[in-house]
């Protein structure tokens, strides 16, 4: 009862997964065995869960006895579902070990039925396929059947082959279980099925025959399953290939290569068809195909140890008396028996790649066996005309994997011999290594070398061929896939050049092919990835232009395809950078326009990043480009949320950029970059935030972002979210970029002086650091190197404040345990980085270790730390290690410093120096030249003492005398130098003379800027300008501002002292001295600090006031007789006015009033602090210091560049540039119509780069003068400046008393230090002032070059450059001359000759006059002197000669074409250039001015533009044709007595026009018309007509009859234009009269 219901509920359960799987089945058979079949039909049934099939699984094997008319179908549907439907992940270990018992128990309870324990088996074998962890419960009784069965005595044939399928999968993935001692028993069953097996003594395996008959049927495929298993086998078990009484790669070889030979390969398809596709692979070789000469064949056993078989047979057909053995009619070359043998083959394969992975050294001996070495003999035998032929020819030769790879006609055995090949050469490197080619020939005594060398060299011919013969592209995709491993593990330096070159034609002659794109491109980009000169040949017209560019191109690309296109292009990038960069940029960007963004694209652009980074090559192109690739990828990559790998790859790609770019970097692009990292440190993805730890550990290293403490910070911070991640490689980076900044700490703490550890990092943030290192230093190897240099860097540069904290020393005890095991311990590379560490900490002075100060004792790591030290000195085998502890132990300065162990050290690094001397294997010779050459140091030293000595006394006798000797002659150098400089006064003042008789010669002279003469005289006269007189504002702002400095100078002599009494008192341990100075301290606070702000306050005052004053001057000069327009137009002196009248004199200003605050109160300083220092050292350190500074001085100003006239031309360079621009948006209109703004951009490119390429050569010359200036003043002078301070202490000076004691001696020397530091900062500023001098110097010059052409063009005096027509004598003389001009109220031109400004002689002698109520129009050719004229008669061009008669400048008024509009209100465009206050005065109202308006019909304006208050830009707010009714409204506005009207009506209508030129007239305005327009004849009386040739009429004009001459001559023209028509006709009328 209970199993009928077991029963029904397995139908049941059976009936609910067929109705999942199959929903539209209702009206198929319902029975089970029907259901069985139609699931047998289906090879996966999708969203079906897999418990529920586990399920029907479970309740089958609980209900199906093995008598049951169903077990042998659910068997099949068993097997079905479980290597087809389910994972096995999926059963629980009681439902596994329900189905295993039900298969087992069938096994042993169904005797007769071998068909259903071959479904038993079957089903089996999938149970336990990679499911060790479940099978080894089950192991004894597994075992026990399955050798049983599989045992080579077993029968039938196919019950024993799913035995023998079922071992084989029972060990698969079983290494490490309870399986594995049974691999031994497994080996042996197996190898029973191919060989005959014994065992030793020992019960070790052992071959003891190998004669076994394999032509049945059956008994291939029990091979073919045997050798599937011992596949399975050889991959978990290493210890079976190394047997050596088993030589299962010689039974491999055999299988490998059996039937391999011509019967094979050499029949079966007419020798005149070439193999493709279709002939090759649908044609197999049946009896049918056998040429009628073939041999008959005999049946003879196979021999398995020998490569070549001892007895060859014409033929193997043979035939057996097994169950399941084929017809006698089968021949070896049937269908079914070349199947057999190829899965015999592909199988062999497999157990040889199974050996190749696991055991690749016990195959390196019989490499020859499978790899070719002798090529050559098969290319003679087999190819014709070095071709090889469709089928294999000949057997005299040894065959090879390669053999097999170009014959046979299996694409599986194809496949198999192809991966096999990739298995036997990936990880081969360090083998291949040894390869060397040779040209002699083979011989008994050839070398491994040659030998690989040989099998290198055939291994890629084969490839060669096959890639030209193979024609299934899955086969070359693993031919391609062979060739890429080959070339990755070669080693190309000791072989032919050629092999590269003819491999890489092979792969691309593929090309064509879409979809072996993929491995085409990874094999050339392993080509390429070896550096070879004939390699670069193909780059450019081969790899980028027909394989690249073309793969970019494709839209159609596959996945694959598209990465490995960027990956090539990343691998030419690296190896071949000159010869691709920038060409292959350049051409990407012309193929497509955007790059994709992926992580195989980032991965090329951070290859291109780090080749410029390697070549060092710094240019304003690669700045560009990174420019480009941040602006339009890394910032999209960065933000891409979809692929973290885009995300990883772009700070990849922000980690390989160079110091020198991104320091050159606009600050908008170095803020992006530092944000988008930042924005990536705190990732969900792992990968993404260990690039980012790495990108931000590069970029702390740069300069600008070192110096930044915010970004200290903002790193820190996200560094140190990521100490506690679970991932290692994120903890890895992240303790790179802690180590790189606290090594960026190091060398801001070295380069800055004021360096403070607290701006970069609080104390909480130090103490999270140390802690990090200090875990990191006892965590994963890949952490500790980096860790422990963390550690020295942070402890070096800790301030001696933070060792008095108790907490802080018990992190630094945990530091330092961390730094002692990593010395002793770890790897070289750590140990090594951790005896630097050491190094680098105890370079702190006021790191804690040796004896502990007035406690006593020593500090607990002071001798462990040695210890380990000495250790690594001693025992440790590397050099480098070695020399860095010796580093470490003789860093310490002090001897307290070593505690009681400075003898053991110093016997430990003699003892180092005896093994450096006697023994040479570790090759120390530096270590040991650095020793000699610190012992004679040490010797030469002790020799100069006496010498010192006797110089010293000699100087004590006769101290006065040397004293008087040496004011004497400083007070003859102070006179001679006064004689020098009233000389170089007096002979500064003859040059202006000398400049003024000759003007052009000065100003041809090249001008040097230099701190001179001719400086003081130019800022003596700017001076008078900024600064006129002792009652002027200026004045006295100078004189409170010099009141300060001196009052800042005592307070600083006063502090100095105070310093010392403070200092003192603490050292006696005086609280009361102490306290009060304390307090004196803070009192004098208040006055020094109002004092300092006074000063900042006075120079910012001083530098407006002399800006307000120049400026003011400047305009009243500027603005006052037309100097603007004549500086512009009639001078090319100064090409940038505007340049010099806001920049230059500002940074004037600026400098004159910083150049007093740096000049005086230090000259103040040094006699006040020197005469203070006079009285504490004594004379001799006062005089000795000045001598050496004066000495330096020298040097200094011998050595300094002219910054004066560098300024002078970078501003000259600045106001050009600028002035380029000005230019561009003043004539925008025209450029634009014209599309010359690639013109402008040269233009503008060509300015901008002069001054770039200026300003690098100053920064270029101030690196030099910067270190010089920087080492003389800050480190030189310090040096120096504390030998003085020393002077009391160590020596006794005579006329010097003072306190003795410790706290007189510290008072002193505090005091004196304060003194000379202020004096050396004092000396430094007036060094430092120097270079301001000169940068004064410039700005002086600019300024005063500008007054002297203001001069200059007031007196006429003007520098143009001429045309050359003034070589001519009549154009000279004219030039030379100078006319009148008288104010009248005519016009009037006499004898005048109408000259350009750069000399060209328009017209010699101008004659007219022009009276009120008469009317002038002027017409002529372009160039011809009409506006010429104009500009003369408005004395804005001086005039050469004859006399001009005009009014005065209120009674003309002239409107050019393009009226200009000054920035104001509508009203102020009528009135301009009167105001509203005159318009007023002349009682005009606005509702005059729209009277005005409606006469040139523009009246609507005022209300379209807001009305008459609304200000704009009106030039652009206006139409032409309304600027130009503007401007005869302005002038009807001014109604002057003559008006010059320069084509002032071309853009209105001439219903305007006339509305304009008749009001014109009505208002009694006398008309100056420059105009082509006949319709303006009528309103004009008189005509002024050039002829372009210098000549010139004037006369009266009759509008009415010039009209009608012009109309006449107008209808002539038309006529004499129909003359050759005529002609034409009348020539064609005469020929057919003919």
């Amino acid at each position: 009862m209970a199993h009928t219901k077991s029963l029904e509920a397995f139908y049941s359960l059976l009936d609910q997964y067929k109705q999942v799987a199959f929903p539209n089945s209702i009206d198929q058979e319902t029975s089970p065995a029907a259901t069985f079949d139609l699931f047998n039909t289906v090879e996966h049934i999708k969203h079906v869960p897999d418990q529920q099939v586990i399920d029907v699984i479970v309740s089958g094997c609980r209900s199906l006895g093995h008598q049951h008319a169903l077990s042998r179908p659910f068997c099949q549907f068993l097997y079905k579902q479980l290597s087809k439907q389910i994972r096995m992940a999926s059963f629980r270990p009681s439902q596994f070990d329900i189905c295993i018992k039900y298969l087992l128990d069938g096994v042993d309870s169904v005797e007769d039925d071998n068909e259903h324990k071959v479904d038993l088996l079957r089903a089996l074998s999938a149970l336990i396929f990679e499911n060790a962890n479940n099978t080894q419960r089950f192991a004894s009784r597994l075992s026990k059947t399955l050798l049983a069965l599989g045992n080579r005595s077993s029968k039938p044939l196919e019950v024993r082959r799913m035995a023998i399928n079922c071992i084989g999968n029972a060990c698969a993935g079983a290494a490490g279980t309870k399986l594995q001692p049974l691999f031994q028993d497994f080996y042996a069953c197996l190898l029973g099925n191919v060989c005959t097996v014994d065992r030793t003594t020992q019960g070790t395996i052992m071959i003891a025959s190998t004669t076994l008959d394999f032509a049945d049927t059956a008994i291939r495929k029990v091979a073919s399953s045997t050798l599937r298993s011992l596949q399975f086998l050889l991959a978990q078990d290493k210890s079976l290939v190394t047997n050596p009484l088993c030589d299962i790669i010689e039974i491999i070889y055999t299988f490998i290569f059996l039937h391999v030979n011509v019967q094979s390969y050499g029949v079966g398809q007419p020798s005149n068809i070439a193999p493709n596709r279709r002939n090759r692979l649908s044609q197999p070789l049946t009896s049918a195909n056998i040429p009628t000469t073939t041999i008959s064949t005999s049946n003879r056993p196979l021999q398995m140890s020998w490569r070549m078989p001892l007895h060859k047979s014409p033929s193997l057909v043979t035939s057996s008396e097994s169950e399941l053995s084929d017809s006698a009619s089968l021949t070896e070359l049937s269908p079914r028996r070349q199947r057999d043998n190829a899965k015999i083959r592909i199988n062999a394969l497999l157990c040889l790649s199974a050996i190749a992975h696991t055991t690749p050294k016990a195959l390196y001996p019989h490499w020859q066996k499978f790899l070719p070495d002798t090529f050559s003999i098969f290319l003679d035998n087999n190819a014709i005309h070095g071709e090889l032929p469709p089928l294999l020819k000949s057997d005299n030769q040894p065959y090879s994997l390669f053999t097999i790879l170009l014959y046979d006609p299996m694409v599986t055995v194809r496949t198999a011999v192809c991966n096999t090949l990739v298995s036997i050469l990936d990880g081969s490197k360090q083998y291949l290594s040894i390869a060397q080619e040779s040209d002699k020939n083979k011989s008994s005594f050839t070398s491994l070398s040659e030998n690989l060398g040989s099998i290198i060299r055939d291994v890629h011919q084969g490839l060669i061929y096959g890639l030209g013969r193979e024609q299934s592209n899955q086969v070359l995709t693993l031919i391609t896939h062979v060739a890429t491993v080959l070339v990755e593990n070669c080693s190309y330096e000791r072989l032919s050049k050629s092999h590269l070159p003819r491999l890489y034609y092979a792969i691309a002659d593929h090309w064509k092919e879409q979809c072996l794109h993929g491995p085409i491109l990874k094999a050339i980009s392993s080509v390429f990835s070896i550096y070879q000169d004939n390699l670069r040949a193909l780059i450019q017209t081969d790899v980028i232009d027909q394989i690249i560019l073309k793969a970019v191109g494709n839209e159609k690309e596959d996945e694959e395809a598209q990465t490995q296109v960027w990956r090539t292009c990343s691998t030419l990038t690296k190896c071949y950078f000159k010869d691709t960069m920038p060409i292959l940029w350049q051409k990407l960007m012309e193929t497509t326009s955007n790059l994709p963004i992926s992580a195989a694209s980032l991965k090329f652009m951070e290859s291109y990043a780090s080749a410029i980074h390697e070549s060092g090559e710094f240019t304003q192109q690669n700045v560009s480009w990174w420019q480009t690739v941040i602006e339009n990828y890394l910032q999209k990559a960065a933000t891409n949320e979809d692929v973290p790998s885009v995300r990883a790859a772009a700070c990849d790609c922000f980690a390989s950029m160079s110091r020198d770019i991104f320091e050159t970097f606009h600050y908008r692009y170095q803020r992006l970059a530092v944000t988008l990292i930042f924005s990536l440190a705190s990732d969900t993805d792992a990968n993404v935030r260990a690039a980012a730890c790495r990108a931000l550990g590069v970029f702390v290293l740069f300069p600008s972002l070192r110096e930044d403490p915010l970004f200290f910070s903002d790193m820190l911070k996200a560094i140190l979210l990521q100490k506690d991640d679970k991932t290692i490689l994120v903890r890895v980076r992240a303790s790179w970029a802690i180590a790189n900044l606290c090594d960026a700490l190091v060398l801001e703490s070295d380069t800055n002086a004021e360096f403070n550890l607290r701006e970069y990092m609080s104390t909480t943030e130090w103490i999270q650091v140390l802690e990090v290192s200090t875990n990191g230093s006892l965590d994963n190897e890949k952490l500790r190197s980096n860790a422990v240099r963390a550690i020295g860097s942070l402890l070096r540069i800790t301030p001696k404040e933070y060792y008095e904290n108790t907490r802080i020393m018990s992190l630094v005890k945990n530091a330092m345990q961390g730094l002692e095991k990593n010395i002793e311990t770890g790897s070289l590379k750590i140990r090594w980085n951790a005896c630097h560490a050491t190094s680098n900490m105890l370079l702190n002075p006021y790191f804690p270790i040796g004896f502990i100060p007035k406690e006593g004792g020593v500090y607990p790591w002071t001798h462990t730390l040695y210890q380990s030290l000495i250790h690594s000195l001693l025992q440790c085998k590397n050099f480098k290690v070695r020399i860095n502890a010796c580093l470490a132990l003789t860093t310490p300065k002090q001897q307290d410093q070593y505690g009681d162990k400075l003898s053991l050290i110093v016997r430990s690094i003699l003892e180092a120096w005896d093994v450096c001397q006697k023994n040479t294997e570790y090759k120390e010779i530096k270590y040991k030249q650095q020793l000699e050459q610190q012992l004679a140091i040490q010797e030469w030293g002790l020799s100069m003492v006496p010498q010192v000595m006797r110089l010293v006394r000699g100087y004590g006798k006769h101290r006065i005398t040397i004293q008087r000797s040496i004011l004497f002659l400083l007070i003859f150098r102070s006179l001679l130098s006064l004689r020098q400089l009233v000389r170089a006064f007096k002979k500064s003042n003859s040059d202006p003379a000398l400049k003024k008789r000759h003007p052009a010669a000065a100003a041809n002279k090249s001008k040097k800027v230099e701190v001179d003469m001719t400086f003081f005289k130019q800022l003596y006269k700017l001076l008078q300008i900024v600064m006129p007189g002792v009652r002027s504002k200026e004045f006295w702002l100078l004189i409170i501002h010099s009141g300060f400095l001196v009052f800042r100078t005592v307070l600083s002599v006063y502090i100095a002292s105070l310093d010392g009494r403070i200092v003192s008192a603490l050292v006696r341990g005086q609280v009361r001295e102490f306290v009060l100075g304390i307090a004196w301290w803070m009192t004098v606070a208040i006055p020094a600090t109002y004092t300092n702000s006074m000063l900042s306050y006075m120079q910012s005052k001083l530098s407006i006031q002399f800006r307000t004053r120049l400026t003011t001057y400047i305009h009243d000069q500027y603005l006052t007789n037309m100097t603007f327009y004549a500086v512009g137009n009639l001078d090319d002196r100064i090409k940038n006015a505007d340049q010099c009248i806001t920049v230059d004199t500002m940074k004037f200003s600026n400098s004159l009033a910083e150049l007093y605050s740096n000049l005086a109160k230090p000259v103040l300083d040094v006699f006040i602090y020197n005469y203070q220092l006079t009285r504490s050292v004594g004379f001799e350190g006062v005089f000795l210091g000045s001598l050496i500074i004066n000495l330096s001085s020298v040097v200094m100003r011998k050595y300094t560049p002219s910054f004066g006239r560098m300024v002078a031309e970078e501003q000259k360079l600045e106001g050009e540039f600028r002035f380029r621009h000005s230019r561009l948006i003043e004539n925008a209109e025209e450029i634009a119509l014209f599309e010359g703004q690639a013109i402008e951009k040269t233009e503008l490119d060509k300015s901008y780069y002069a001054l770039i390429r200026h300003v690098n050569r100053v920064f270029r010359v101030r690196v030099p003068h910067g270190m010089l200036e920087d080492f003389v003043i800050k480190y030189f002078w310090g040096a120096c400046g504390l030998v003085l301070c020393s002077v009391p202490v160590f020596f006794k000076v005579p006329g010097l008393t003072g306190d003795a004691s410790v706290g007189g001696r510290t008072e002193g020397f505090v005091t004196n230090r304060r003194l000379l530091l202020s004096s050396s900062d004092a000396v430094g500023r007036i060094m430092y002032a120097y270079k301001e001098i000169t940068e004064l110097a410039g700005y002086t010059s600019r300024v005063n070059d500008l007054l002297e052409v203001f001069e200059d063009v007031k007196a006429g005096r003007y520098q143009k450059n001429l045309v050359s027509s003034v070589s001519t004598e009549s154009n000279a003389e004219t030039l030379k001359g100078r006319g009148e001009v008288v104010e009248s109220e005519n016009i009037e031109f006499v004898n005048v000759p109408i000259v350009s400004p750069n000399g060209d002689v328009l017209v010699p002698k101008l004659n007219f006059h022009v009276k009120p109520g008469m009317h002038l129009l002027i017409v002529g050719p372009n160039g011809c002197g009409k506006s010429s004229l104009f500009r003369i008669l408005g004395g804005l061009w001086p005039v050469y000669g004859g006399t001009v008669h005009r009014p005065s400048h209120r009674d003309i008024f002239y409107i050019p074409q393009r009226p200009y509009l000054s920035m104001g209100t509508l009203r102020d465009q009528i009135l301009y250039p009167d105001t509203l206050k005159e318009m007023k005065e002349r009682s005009v109202t606005d509702q005059d001015l729209l009277d005005i308006l409606k006469v040139v019909q523009i009246e609507h304006i005022v209300d379209r533009e807001g009305g008459w208050d609304t200000e704009k830009e009106w030039t652009l707010a206006l139409s032409g044709g309304d600027k130009q009714r503007i401007a005869m409204a302005r002038l009807f506005y001014h109604a002057p007595r003559y008006a010059i009207l320069d084509e002032c009506t071309s853009a209105v209508s001439m219903d305007i026009e006339k509305i304009m030129y008749t009001h014109a007239t009505a208002l009694g305005i006398s008309l100056l018309t420059v105009s082509h327009r006949p319709s303006l004849w009528k309103y004009h009386n008189y005509i002024l007509q050039y002829d372009g040739q210098g000549g010139y009429v004037f006369t009266k004009l009759d509008a009415q009859k010039r009209l009608a001459l012009q109309e006449e001559k107008n209808a002539i023209e038309a006529k004499l234009l129909e003359v050759p028509k005529l002609q034409a006709r009348i020539q064609e009328l005469s020929e057919l009269n003919k």
